[in-house]
């Protein structure tokens, strides 16, 4: 008792929130259009966003640039996938402790 009272589900973002997440995110650090980005983030919650996000940003500071590139927020998307699917197998197996 009083440590964890309360569990509150908060779904998933929809494709248009995603989309107009990551815009503000990114601002004029957005390179080109982002509807592929939020169309294939389906299942991501703004926690898992974020990482992309950063891991994006910290993939182009290994390459060395200084903005980002289409190719930093395709690599960031394949590694937050990965993820994504082990934090989700995680859930399952917790039964019906508030996790749905």
């Amino acid at each position: 008792p009083s440590r964890f009272d309360r569990v509150f589900l908060i779904p998933e973002p929809d494709e248009e929130l995603r989309g107009r997440y990551l815009r503000h995110q990114l601002g004029e650090d957005a390179p080109g259009e982002l509807a592929w980005l939020a169309r294939d983030t389906e299942g991501y919650s703004v926690a898992f966003l974020k990482e992309l996000l950063l891991q994006a940003r910290l993939g182009a500071v290994r390459a060395g640039r200084d903005a980002l590139v289409e190719e930093d927020l395709r690599a960031a998307l394949a590694t937050t996938r990965e993820h994504l699917r082990l934090a989700s197998a995680g859930l399952q197996d917790r039964g019906s402790v508030g996790f749905a």
